[in-house]
């Protein structure tokens, strides 16, 4: 990845390197799983501790997620508090696995996250909500 491509707050990809992303696996038929992560009631949260508390929360949320991927698994900031995973060649079982690790709780300090949406893109593609927690 070029330096363009990365989010430099969080040092994960970024909206551009996503769209390319996309577009590369939605342009060669190559079937794809996406994870749709937002961290909810994190304003509640700026608010209540601060910006800067609410950054280095935003970082370590960032590291945990990536420490519960195999390598060569992509991970983007879609900007604020969302986060977007692509997911190519796993089987949908192993996409839900991924998921439902990065759901479950890393510890008191990183809060609760709530995972929206897993999803292949794909004519039979389906949605899946595994969790609802929040902040």
């Amino acid at each position: 990845m070029n330096y363009s491509g990365i989010d430099s707050f969080t040092e994960l990809g970024n909206r551009r390197l996503m769209q390319t992303r996309f577009d590369q696996f939605a342009g060669d038929g190559t079937e794809f799983a996406i994870i749709l992560i937002d961290i909810d009631g994190f304003i509640y949260f700026n608010d209540r501790y601060g910006h800067a508390e609410g950054d280095e929360k935003l970082k370590l949320i960032a590291k945990l997620i990536c420490q519960n991927l195999p390598d060569g698994i992509d991970v983007f900031r879609a900007g604020g508090e969302e986060f977007i995973i692509i997911i190519n060649n796993l089987k949908m079982a192993e996409v839900v696995l991924l998921a439902m690790q990065i759901c479950n709780p890393h510890s008191a300090d990183v809060g609760r996250i709530f995972l929206s949406v897993v999803k292949t893109w794909k004519p039979n593609a389906f949605g899946l909500k595994l969790c609802s927690v929040s902040l």
